[in-house]
């Protein structure tokens, strides 16, 4: 029985999906969606297409006039009309698309909206503890960066990690703070 079968009472065996991702998936996953957005059709043909095990599509994609820029804009309806006459390819051809998608939604997300740092640059903060061993008083900075995905912060030590205290870093999600701003601020 293979790996990715499972048997269920009464008998019956269950196919799973298997878990891990195909040579084709990592290979979409990993392309920089700004540089496939300058391909030409036949660069599609010859990377794109090739990489995922549809290079007998090429022909389809150059001879009308699909590259980069168009990819992500293909329908099951597109590639009818193309001629992509095989279901399967067609599904397996938009769900590889649609990675592409998801990875230019996933970067934009993850895309610094604003970043800082407190106290501010320029209020005076005790970076080393040469003068007096690190008193409660003497904090590092904190550096903050605001994304599409939430607030990140990163607590630096003050000084030469003598007060054993170390690199802090921490993540609130936007649904969080929508969360506690609804439950302590609302009511």
């Amino acid at each position: 029985m293979a790996d990715y079968q499972v048997k269920v009472a009464g008998g019956d065996t269950v196919v799973q999906q298997p878990t891990q991702t195909s040579d084709a998936e990592n290979y979409v996953l990993n392309l920089d969606h700004e540089e496939v957005k300058t391909w030409s059709p036949q660069k599609v043909a010859d990377e794109f297409l090739r990489n995922i095990g549809l290079q007998y599509l090429g022909e389809q994609f150059v001879g009308n006039k699909i590259g980069g820029n168009i990819l992500a804009c293909l329908t099951e309806s597109h590639l009818k009309e193309m001629g992509v006459s095989v279901l399967g390819d067609r599904i397996f051809l938009l769900e590889m698309v649609s990675y592409l998608k998801r990875k230019k939604i996933d970067v934009a997300r993850s895309q610094a909206l604003w970043t800082g740092q407190t106290p501010a640059a320029g209020c005076p903060y005790k970076r080393n503890c040469t003068e007096l061993c690190c008193p409660d008083v003497f904090y590092g900075p904190t550096r903050w960066r605001v994304t599409g995905q939430g607030i990140f912060y990163k607590d630096e030590p003050s000084c030469c990690f003598c007060c054993g205290t170390g690199l802090i870093l921490e993540y609130f999600s936007h649904r969080h703070i929508y969360y506690f701003h609804s439950v302590f601020i609302l009511q």
